[in-house]
């Protein structure tokens, strides 16, 4: 797992820095797109949906370091509640 949230910091630090490049409210400027996709399917699965996930806690509190991605991240789930939103149980 330590391999794999220093992955999640590596993906969040790419997402904040496409962000800080666009300077919109989304991934890639102000309009959502396909890349927002991705990161609501990462943040759903591994940080803020999925309490299966052992290390979800870890996944979220790295998110901390990077403002516009954590802010990407809920709104998100403000802007796709079904699709953040887990139907069936599973470990991840």
């Amino acid at each position: 797992m330590v391999k794999f949230l220093a992955l999640a910091k590596k993906f969040y630090g790419l997402i904040e820095a496409a962000m800080n490049h666009h300077n919109g409210k989304y991934a890639a400027g102000d309009k959502i797109t396909i890349a927002d996709f991705v990161v609501a399917s990462f943040v759903g699965n591994y940080a803020l949906s999925n309490p299966s996930f052992p290390v979800a806690d870890q996944f979220k509190a790295a998110m901390d370091a990077f403002p516009k991605t954590k802010t990407l991240a809920m709104q998100l789930m403000k802007d796709c509640p079904g699709f953040m939103t887990r139907t069936e149980k599973s470990p991840f």
